[in-house]
């Protein structure tokens, strides 16, 4: 793809990269599916899949990517402080398994101890799309029983997500920049000529 190989870094689970004032956590991830797409017998999961925690003022934000729920996310939340978790959420038609539900993304997220969830892909194809009201509902329940102190943000495509600034948007809208429009800029109708 034309990237110089001296830019390239390797990422090796149990290892950090330092790139300027950030240090990403390489931790472990439990893609099953990874495990054994293109490959004759399953791989380990530390050879063939990462999850990365960003660490930063607002605390670790982890990407899981494609994912599916396992019990080893208890082990990841307990050795790398999460605040928040992003991973993949979808819809299984009949006979599929290779995405996360709902349920699964909160129970990957509780299992995180994460304190914000942000579901991802629900909406990448129509085939799969799962409504991440869903999540919301599981999360809070009707009354916030479930896990009150978990927040959920549901983003947009180009959505910008600061933490902890933005964990109490729920759903992200797109910013109508209505106090950038200064009329009396525009050629057409603003400018006067002399």
């Amino acid at each position: 793809m034309g990237v110089p190989e001296d830019r390239i870094i390797v990422a090796r689970v149990g290892e950090s990269i330092k790139i300027e004032d950030m240090k990403i956590d390489i931790a472990p991830n439990f893609d099953v599916i990874v495990t054994k797409t293109g490959f004759d017998t399953p791989q380990p999961f530390d050879e063939v899949a990462a999850s990365y925690i960003f660490n930063t003022e607002g605390g670790g934000i982890a990407f899981l990517g494609d994912t599916l729920y396992h019990n080893g996310y208890r082990m990841v939340g307990e050795k790398y402080k999460i605040e928040v978790v992003c991973m993949d959420m979808g819809n299984n038609a009949p006979g599929y398994t290779d995405k996360m539900s709902p349920w699964d993304v909160w129970r990957v997220a509780e299992a995180l101890n994460a304190k914000v969830v942000i579901p991802d892909h629900f909406d990448n194809w129509a085939n799969c799309y799962e409504d991440p009201k869903y999540l919301v509902d599981i999360v809070h329940g009707k009354n916030k029983e479930n896990r009150p102190e978990m927040k959920t943000v549901i983003l947009l495509p180009g959505a910008r997500y600061i933490h902890p600034d933005d964990q109490n948007i729920v759903r992200y809208v797109y910013p109508d920049w209505r106090e950038w429009m200064d009329w009396r800029k525009s050629v057409e109708y603003g400018l006067t000529s002399k």
